[in-house]
């Protein structure tokens, strides 16, 4: 599984029955106590980034709340509570079994947009949001960040608008739900309009990333992101495109025969780039790149490309260090989700009342040569606007294809 999945297992899901009866008072602050005692017990260093004082602090509030709070409260402050650890390695599983409106949302300087969505919803797709159920969503957001591990800047922006479709976050921001459905109030030309959105139920999972009135095509890097990895020759630019999405091993595609491809259609056609797309990748195994990055470093003809972003985490982070370092990679797009010198290798235990899943990092990687930088900075910055997302455009790729 990668880092992004277990996050949105542990910080995105919403609630299938957050209505149901919670824990007494006592329970609540028996497993309070126990995480109080256990995260720092089990973690190498949980407090790098927030003091003692101020975890203390948090977890004394958190106990005297026991009394009055209900249950989606104490949920969300045990989720503030493990994301001021500022690891993002480190949270709670703080919202239950998943449930999401199937939408998509990205945040662009001047808001919020909606990048995905499912068929039913596709008018959404590009537009801003304005409100959720009345709320302006930049006090929604505000509410939504303190969910989110802030170990940079980056991952605040990949994983914080994740959770405006997540019907559970929303609750716990307090944003006035009624039987798990929002009303987003949208924007797009001018134009002001509202989608009702219900939780998506398994047979309305076909997700659009263009709208359907065609006005744009849905871009490369987001025309398949069901595939693990897959790639493709671009005749009009010459250059090989890789979406690697997933670090993990596909058995009905091998990825030692999937670099084996990738080598043979270098031979064939002679590509004048070479990119290797990391935007989605949220981590899974470091070891499954291995075949690509040597393939990579055996050919001579073209540049290497590496397109990271703020979705670049954990082992899709380290696949754009190896591809640096051992493959002679240019890095471009954004800067990372993750710090070069940060903490990994996830371990979990369940809280004894609740049940709640807290993971905890194990150990520190330090991979910046110099320094302790708050991202992995791309030799050439591009940025994604929603100018580009309304033209169904990739600024990142136009800039490769450039070269």
């Amino acid at each position: 599984m990668t880092w992004k999945a277990k996050w949105t297992a542990l910080f995105l899901a919403a609630a299938v029955s957050l209505s149901a009866a919670g824990l007494t008072p006592g329970e609540w602050r028996e497993d309070i106590a126990y995480l109080a005692r256990e995260l720092p017990a089990k973690h190498p260093n949980l407090f790098f980034h927030l003091s003692k004082a101020e975890f203390a602090r948090q977890v004394s509030s958190l106990e005297q709340a026991a009394g009055a709070a209900t249950d989606i409260e104490m949920r969300a402050g045990l989720a503030r509570l493990v994301a001021s650890v500022g690891d993002l390695h480190t949270g709670i599983d703080a919202f239950g079994p998943s449930r999401n409106f199937g939408m998509g949302f990205f945040e662009y300087p001047d808001g919020i947009f909606c990048s995905s969505a499912r068929v039913e919803l596709a008018d959404a797709v590009s537009a801003r949001v304005v409100t959720v159920q009345g709320v302006p969503v930049a006090q929604v957001m505000a509410r939504l960040r303190e969910f989110v591990p802030r170990e940079n800047e980056m991952v605040t922006l990949a994983l914080a608008p994740a959770l405006l479709g997540r019907p559970a976050a929303l609750l716990a921001a307090g944003v006035p739900l009624t039987d798990s459905a929002a009303d987003f109030e949208m924007e797009r030309g001018g134009r002001t309009f509202v989608i009702h959105a219900t939780v998506a139920t398994g047979s309305s999972r076909d997700t659009r990333r263009a709208p359907l009135d065609g006005s744009f095509a849905t871009p490369l890097y987001q025309q398949d992101r069901v595939s693990k990895y897959w790639f493709r020759f671009l005749d009009d630019s010459g250059a090989l495109y890789i979406q690697y999405d997933q670090c993990t091993d596909d058995p009905a595609k091998p990825f030692a025969k999937f670099s084996a491809d990738v080598a043979r259609t270098i031979g064939e056609r002679h590509p004048q780039r070479i990119v290797v797309d990391l935007r989605h990748n949220g981590g899974g195994d470091s070891r499954v790149i291995a075949p690509l990055v040597a393939v990579l470093q055996k050919q001579r003809g073209a540049r290497v490309f590496v397109i990271v972003g703020r979705n670049t985490f954990s082992s899709g982070f380290m696949a754009a260090h190896d591809l640096k370092h051992r493959a002679h990679a240019t890095l471009v797009g954004e800067p990372t989700g993750q710090k070069p010198n940060s903490y990994g290798d996830v371990r979990t235990f369940p809280l004894p009342n609740s049940r709640l899943v807290v993971s905890y990092s194990t150990k520190y990687f330090k991979l910046a040569d110099h320094g302790d930088p708050p991202s992995y900075a791309p030799a050439r910055a591009v940025a994604m606007t929603s100018a580009a997302l309304q033209a169904g455009r990739d600024p990142v790729m136009e800039w490769i294809e450039r070269q």
